[in-house]
């Protein structure tokens, strides 16, 4: 099994800085239930060899380790949904690099799939997230019964914020407030405050509660914050993914797929076809009577280098956005074919929605989402 064998009671909302897994393990939310079912039965047909490692990285407190796992595992299912046969880290000739499957299926040809995490946060900014999430935890408990507490946010903190001196100061700040002139001024303006922490700036706004909630919930939990509290993910960042796995083995003799989890909150399309195809520009020409621009791409693109195609290697990138175990329902995978793959890759991975390079153009064709494949509501896991 993946998860515990507990009787869960918590109901609570996962706190900023609870590792992920820790809350998946023991949240008794009916949401968390039927994630846990559905990864416990995509772990059961998981390889029996490599079950243990597997395990061992999901259920790590570290986050990137939980996700990267994660991302595999969903992997899996889908292969073998699309009805490949999936082989786990398979042997490959003239290396003792492994890519983390082999998919086969009768009839068509089979290829490797390496999975990869793309994100702009270093480890220096996951510490200094560490710092700031473990400070919004402190000021979720602050009580105050008649406002809420939204947060702006500037900078990072390169040591840990004194949380609990900014909890207290809140709290007197929160209560010396009138709830009903903050109620009647709010159409001009929220009362603020401000505070500063080694280049770490906080703008709170107090946000009058409703009459109906007013005095019930003493805790004033965040609303909101606008901060470098996500994973941002550019096109460098992308390059910069799959370059990492692109050079990991020398010579193939299959197609290659390397499947790629955005790690952001928004990813733009075009910003992944400019990262693999070239960054898109125009450039000015002339037909000897008139001057007009046309559309062209630089040469730093994955496949597309100073000196022409590269990376040839790689057949295609499958990509997805933000996926994590909540999320399975709501994310939808793209395939991104090489034009200039020495192995192109066909079968049924094509279903999927893809990228296809015509003629000097790319062309977006729909496909299955994965949903389907698993069966799935679209709102899943909220209640039915």
């Amino acid at each position: 099994m993946l998860f515990s064998d507990i009787v869960r009671t918590k109901f609570d909302t996962a706190k900023y800085s609870e590792p992920y897994f820790s809350y998946l393990d023991q949240s008794a939310r009916l949401e968390a239930n039927k994630v846990r079912e559905l990864l416990e039965i995509w772990f059961q047909g998981y390889p029996d060899d490599g079950k243990l490692e597997f395990k061992s990285r999901f259920c790590s407190p570290k986050n990137l380790s939980f996700l990267s796992a994660f991302f595999e595992l969903y992997l899996y299912a889908l292969l073998t949904k699309l009805g490949y046969r999936v082989k786990d880290h398979p042997l490959i000739k003239g290396t003792d690099k492994r890519p983390d499957f082999l998919a086969e299926r009768e009839e068509e040809p089979s290829f490797y799939l390496e999975a990869v995490l793309a994100s702009e946060l270093s480890s220096r900014g996951r510490a200094e997230e560490s710092r700031m999430n473990q400070v919004y935890d402190v000021i979720n408990t602050l009580s105050s019964p008649e406002f809420f507490v939204a947060a702006r946010i500037r900078g990072t903190p390169s040591t840990p914020p004194p949380a609990r001196k900014i909890k207290s100061s809140l709290e007197q700040w929160l209560s010396s407030l009138s709830w009903q002139s903050v109620v009647d001024e709010r159409a001009n303006h929220c009362p603020t405050i401000e505070f500063s922490h080694e280049g770490w700036n906080l703008l709170f706004t107090a946000i009058p509660k409703s009459p109906e909630i007013k005095d019930k919930h003493r805790r004033t939990p965040m609303i909101g914050s606008t901060a470098s509290a996500f994973w941002s993910v550019s096109e460098k960042a992308v390059r910069d993914a799959v370059f990492k796995k692109a050079t990991r083995y020398e010579r193939l003799d299959k197609p290659y797929v390397i499947a790629v989890n955005s790690l952001a909150v928004t990813t733009d399309p075009e910003d992944v076809v400019n990262a693999l195809y070239g960054t898109l520009c125009y450039q000015l020409a002339s037909d000897g009577i008139k001057n007009y621009y046309t559309e062209t791409r630089k040469k730093n693109g994955f496949w597309y280098g100073p000196s022409g195609c590269q990376n040839t290697r790689v057949s295609a990138i499958l990509m997805v956005e933000n996926l994590s175990p909540w999320a399975i329902a709501h994310r939808k995978l793209c395939l991104y074919h090489n034009p200039w793959a020495r192995h192109p890759i066909i079968g049924s991975i094509t279903k999927l929605p893809r990228f296809i390079p015509t003629e000097g153009n790319l062309e977006f064709k729909e496909g299955l989402h994965s949903r389907d494949l698993f069966d799935l509501q679209q709102d899943w896991p909220e209640d039915d």
